[in-house]
């Protein structure tokens, strides 16, 4: 999945993984335990839950919910060159 962070003033960059990330590696947010649904519901996307509590912080790492659920890999955390921006 390719995602961008946005800001208010229109600029846009890539969310990028950690030096060192390879293709299937695993993201992990903060402490949330993965426990992911048996199966989905179809008349209801999970996107539509989750997309307006993305971000990027001050420092410009992902962060999910609020600033110390931050989007990880064993090789470090997601981030971009835009801080304080919208992950979509």
């Amino acid at each position: 999945m390719l995602l961008c962070v946005s800001t208010t003033d229109g600029r846009i960059d890539f969310l990028r993984p950690p030096k060192g990330s390879n293709p299937g590696d695993r993201v992990s947010f903060g402490d949330f335990v993965m426990n992911p649904d048996k199966e989905l519901n179809s008349k209801k996307n999970p996107w539509d839950d989750v997309k307006l509590k993305i971000k990027t912080n001050s420092k410009g790492l992902a962060y999910y919910g609020d600033d110390s659920c931050l989007w990880k890999t064993e090789n470090g955390n997601a981030y971009s060159s835009l801080l304080d921006g919208v992950i979509s």
